[in-house]
């Protein structure tokens, strides 16, 4: 008869998980909606040369931030101001 031993667990050098962060928000679901909107469409005004000139060139760059700020649903500016639109 044939007996089957087991082998005790082997210890791994990996750490434990460690519990996922949420990250920081202090945008509201309106704020986030108004800023994607906005800057949606100051880039297309901007891209599109609706808008030329000096303004064009500030809505094709400017465009960006409400726009990352809004997907993202954190505004640097509120933080350092202390502003926050988000209610938990």
């Amino acid at each position: 008869m044939q007996t089957t031993m087991e082998r005790p667990p082997q210890a791994t050098s990996e750490p434990p998980p460690t519990p996922a962060r949420k990250a920081p928000t202090n945008v509201a679901g309106w704020d986030r909606a108004l800023r994607i909107l906005i800057g949606v469409v100051m880039l297309y005004l901007g891209w599109t040369g609706a808008v030329a000139g000096t303004w064009g060139a500030v809505f094709r760059y400017v465009g960006f931030v409400p726009l990352l700020t809004g997907l993202v649903a954190w505004c640097p500016l509120y933080r350092v101001l202390g502003v926050s639109t988000y209610r938990a």
